[in-house]
């Protein structure tokens, strides 16, 4: 006969030999939510970032952002203006939050778990395609969200700009690095834009220089165009086989003179301005 002690005793023991098959429920590693970058832009050695992510992961603590210029862009990992991870520090939320990032020099980085530096003008070149991926980060246990290149990971490629500049009919100083975009005549009693030898052009509407940030392939003239404010003119010029691009936002305009922003893509070929 089986006394009662001795059941309670090997039910004990089966409670504690199926307990310790099974994992602790607090150190189970979840992977964290990946964030989406809704948007990329070069600038002058330069890239704007607006990306989005839904983290509300208890341990969750913000984002590290990564960049270099190859398909895996692990190269670069930002820190922290206090040179420390993550590059943002974020609270956790039920719902998607939207950030804003600017790459660029004198920033915080290290390469390969390397001594942290200040990021150079060379490190995000002109003319060079950028690839960036951000990944959501805890501090402790320390974690981040998995590599993930597919939809995740996007590319902008920096060039040269210039602001604020005031042309009047007959210039032809549009210039960047050698590269003249447009000459200014008048048609008509009207400022007009000129193509270039070799250079093509189209108006769209916009309200920034970065408004349009990525070539058009078709629907270019070789026509003048007349100088509008608030347009985006955007440039195609022949280079042998190749193209270029390039593109001037009117700021204002009178009948003798126009306020420019302008930016030339000095790699050919490359579809970000």
């Amino acid at each position: 006969m089986i006394h009662t002690k001795n059941i309670l005793l090997l039910l004990a023991l089966l409670l504690v030999s199926y307990s310790c098959g099974l994992p602790d429920a607090s150190t189970v590693a979840l992977d964290l939510n990946q964030p989406f970058i809704l948007d990329i832009k070069p600038g002058d050695s330069s890239i704007s970032i607006i990306f989005q992510a839904q983290n509300n992961e208890p341990s969750f603590s913000g984002y590290n952002i990564y960049f270099g210029d190859r398909v895996d862009p692990r190269i670069y990992k930002i820190y922290s203006p206090q040179s420390e991870l993550p590059t943002i520090s974020a609270l956790h939320s039920d719902i998607p939050v939207t950030h804003e990032f600017v790459i660029k020099e004198e920033l915080y980085a290290s390469t390969n778990n390397s001594e942290i530096f200040q990021l150079k003008q060379n490190d995000i070149a002109n003319g060079v395609p950028i690839y960036v991926w951000i990944s959501s980060y805890q501090i402790a246990p320390e974690r981040e969200s998995s590599y993930v290149y597919d939809y995740y990971v996007q590319t902008a490629t920096p060039r040269p700009e210039v602001s604020n500049q005031t042309v009047v009919d007959g210039d032809n100083n549009i210039t960047i690095d050698g590269n003249n975009l447009a000459s200014v005549t008048t048609v008509g009693g009207i400022l007009h834009f000129a193509n270039v030898p070799n250079g093509q052009m189209q108006l769209r509407v916009a309200n920034t220089l970065g408004a349009v940030s990525v070539p058009p392939l078709e629907g270019y003239s070789t026509d003048s165009i007349p100088i509008i404010a608030d347009r985006a003119y955007l440039i195609r010029i022949a280079a042998g086989a190749n193209f270029r691009y390039g593109k001037i936002f009117v700021k204002s305009v009178t009948a003798t003179s126009a306020v420019i922003d302008y930016a030339f893509q000095t790699s050919e070929n490359i579809l970000s301005y």
